[in-house]
């Protein structure tokens, strides 16, 4: 229960962030088959995920948006 309650927090949470700000700021590291860069465009399974996710909450963002880098810098990022 404590579980359901913590996703349902995040994910109104990270609309609201949306409504706010415009944009969200989505950073992923190289781990294929999930996310990579093939011919300098991000492709694999969570990419498609992502994609669909972004479409349906109505934002004008897409895997276009996403920062590829490793996880310690995107940790350091505001």
């Amino acid at each position: 229960m404590k579980f359901l309650l913590l996703i349902l927090m995040f994910n109104v949470s990270t609309l609201l962030a949306a409504e706010v700000e415009g944009k969200i700021n989505i950073m992923t590291e190289v781990y294929p088959p999930y996310n990579m860069q093939v011919d300098g465009k991000l492709k694999g399974i969570s990419v498609e995920i992502l994609d669909v996710m972004l479409e349906r909450m109505e934002l004008d963002q897409n895997s276009s948006d996403v920062i590829l880098t490793n996880w310690s810098r995107a940790y350091s990022m505001p």
